[in-house]
């Protein structure tokens, strides 16, 4: 019977019947097989037999039947060749290669628009075995296919082939229950695979961001659980994320801080969207508690059936203990201040009743026709103490106006009269040193302004004399000049010009301050406290007005004053 058989049946038919042979005979074994009729073409039939034994029960013979299956037959090979039909056509979706190997592990179909990217073509693939060619090595390959030809699973694995990346899936093709081809799909998914790393990149960016920020980050519902918690809420209360989400954030909330948060609540109505910022005390895992502050903000979720409370909180308890230092430190110095101001009031006062005594007392003196030695040493003792009173006066003035208790009066006056009476004073002072003083007034200027006609005079006073005390010959200049004016207010210019020593470039901020000159030498040679800048300073602030130092040292001084006058 086997000569009838189409040769590559029979062969498999030997093969079949050598592999079951036992001691008793060859078994009986269903197949379909390739049978050679009359006219020499061959007819695909099905057998169906059993074994006949004899009394020892060895296999003496087969019996059975055969079955014409060429229909069947025929169909299957449409069927097959409408599946390489789809198969071509799936070939040809970009960035896909479609293989079909037989149970030989032969390359039968190999179509698809990447070999260009591997440097390959079709040619390479089609009619050769498996341990011919392949993209990655053979005994991988090889090992995965033998999964899906004996045990029938769909293995997928990823690749990668000249710098791109591809997914691979082996699938089986079972026809009459045997795995007949095996269909292989290669899809290119390089861009997928890179938005993937960069997702994973955003994802670990924003995840170290939340773990080391600064800040907890959380979400509450409105009943107030905790939705969400940053890992690194461990890092300011003790707790595990996990720990906390789920509870309710009133169980950490201080007992202190329960009454105003419940009086909030009944007073409002939608508590959370109203209230966005909060500061609360949260009780740490250890027992202590913290204090916090909270931004945050109601959204809603996309279906819009919860609201969630999102927002950040912030560990501010070393800043609370920072303010109620500073403000401790604040009262202190204020007291000192005040302590300070009330025992300069009284020390002043106290030397200056004795010190008006010595003054008039020297005053009598010199009238009443002394020695000549002893007129020396009472003009000594007379300049003496009128110096001491000059510098109680001045620490009376500083005092008062540091500790902010003088207020400027509005009264009006003539602006050149008080200013020219101001510079008559000082002119025998002036012409004992030979210095010539003059004082120019804009014809623009207001007939009346309303100010403060004595704290004005102070300033002049104090800016004049100096300005005639450091200058050892020459000239001292008061120019007044209207800079702006309009319906309410006008703005003059007070500059005061001298040809004196001058003022070192980087001593003119510092020389306003207390007790500073503009060098020791300075004092030593023209004495002084250092105190009457400081004062005039501050009386042209309380002006609201500004006061500045031009020019170089050895050069003439222009010290410009800008002052309002209604």
């Amino acid at each position: 019977m086997l000569d009838l058989l189409y040769p590559e049946d029979a062969r498999q038919f030997r093969e079949k019947a050598k592999s079951i042979k036992t001691e008793k005979g060859i078994q009986s074994f269903s197949g379909a097989y390739r049978f050679r009729n009359a006219n020499g073409k061959y007819t695909w039939v099905e057998d169906q037999t059993q074994d006949v034994l004899n009394d020892a029960g060895e296999i003496i013979l087969h019996e059975g039947i055969f079955q014409d299956i060429n229909d069947r037959k025929n169909l299957e090979v449409i069927n097959e060749e409408r599946d390489r039909q789809y198969r071509i056509l799936a070939s040809n979706i970009p960035g896909t290669n479609i293989f079909l190997l037989d149970k030989e592990r032969k390359y039968i179909v190999a179509e698809g628009t990447n070999f260009e990217n591997w440097g390959m073509s079709s040619e390479d693939f089609e009619g050769k075995f498996l341990w011919d060619v392949q993209l990655t090595s053979y005994e991988e390959v090889n090992e995965l296919l033998d999964k899906v030809y004996y045990e029938r699973e769909i293995i997928e694995s990823k690749l990668q082939i000249n710098g791109r990346y591809y997914s691979r899936i082996f699938r089986p093709i079972i026809i009459r229950d045997e795995v007949e081809f095996v269909l292989s799909i290669i899809r290119d998914i390089t861009e997928e695979h890179q938005a993937k790393i960069d997702l994973l990149q955003s994802e670990e960016k924003y995840r170290t961001l939340v773990e080391e920020s600064t800040e907890i980050i959380f979400s509450l519902t409105e009943s107030f659980d905790l939705k969400y918690v940053s890992p690194n809420v461990q890092q300011f209360l003790g707790y595990q994320a996990e720990e906390v989400i789920g509870r309710s954030i009133f169980e950490f909330l201080n007992p202190d801080d329960m009454g105003k948060f419940q009086e909030m609540l009944e007073t409002t109505e939608d508590f959370l969207s109203v209230n966005q910022y909060l500061e609360f005390r949260l009780k740490h895992k250890n027992g202590e508690f913290k204090v916090f502050n909270s931004n945050g903000k109601l959204v809603k979720t996309k279906d819009g059936k919860e609201n969630y409370y999102t927002g950040i909180a912030r560990d501010i308890s070393k800043l609370k203990e920072a303010q109620k230092e500073l403000l401790k430190a604040k009262e202190n110095a204020e007291q000192a201040s005040q302590i300070k101001s009330q025992f300069l009031s009284v020390m002043s006062h106290e030397i200056r009743t004795p010190m008006n005594a010595v003054i008039g007392l020297s005053h009598l003196l010199v009238e009443g026709n002394p020695r000549p030695d002893q007129l020396e040493n009472l003009k000594t003792l007379q300049f003496s103490a009128e110096n001491l009173m000059a510098l109680i006066n001045d620490i009376l003035d500083y005092n008062k106006i540091d500790s902010g208790k003088v207020e400027l009066e509005s009264v009006p006056f003539d602006l050149q009269n008080v200013v020219s009476r101001i510079v008559h004073s000082h002119s025998f002072q002036a012409h004992e040193k030979s210095v010539t003083v003059e004082c120019v007034f804009d014809p623009n200027l207001p007939n009346q302004v309303v100010s403060d006609p004595i704290r004005l005079g102070q300033i002049i006073n104090n800016l004049l004399s100096n300005a005639i005390k450091f200058t050892e010959h020459g000239f001292v200049k008061i120019v007044l000049e209207e800079i702006h004016k309009d319906h309410e207010f006008t703005e003059i210019e007070f500059r005061f010009e001298d040809s004196g020593i001058g003022i070192p470039e980087d001593k003119r901020e510092s020389i306003f301050e207390a007790f500073t000159q503009a060098s020791s030498s300075t004092t030593r040679k023209y004495g002084g406290t250092g105190l009457g800048l400081a004062i005039v300073k501050r009386l042209v602030e309380l002006f609201g007005g500004e006061i500045s130092v031009s020019a170089r040292e050895g050069e003439e001084v222009f010290l410009g004053l800008l002052l309002n006058y209604k």
